[in-house]
């Protein structure tokens, strides 16, 4: 399996971030993991990397739908 250069986990529920992170680190998913708590942040992470050389984009971003501050 080849493991992913980025994830990006979006969920206002920690619990579920936390169980998320833990099993794709088992998994060896992906080499690294950034977790965030509503869609506000996720962009705010997503336009930070912009012009970013050291920092890749996310190759998949597990989206909560329905969240408090900014829904998916």
């Amino acid at each position: 399996m080849t493991t992913l250069p980025s994830v990006l986990l979006v969920d206002d529920d920690r619990t579920t971030n936390f169980l998320h992170e833990r099993l794709l680190r088992r998994l060896e998913v992906a080499k690294q993991l950034v977790a965030v708590t509503n869609g506000v942040q996720a962009l705010a992470y997503l336009t930070s990397l912009e012009g970013e050389a050291e920092q890749p984009y996310p190759a998949l971003i597990l989206l909560d739908l329905r969240m408090s501050v900014l829904d998916g």
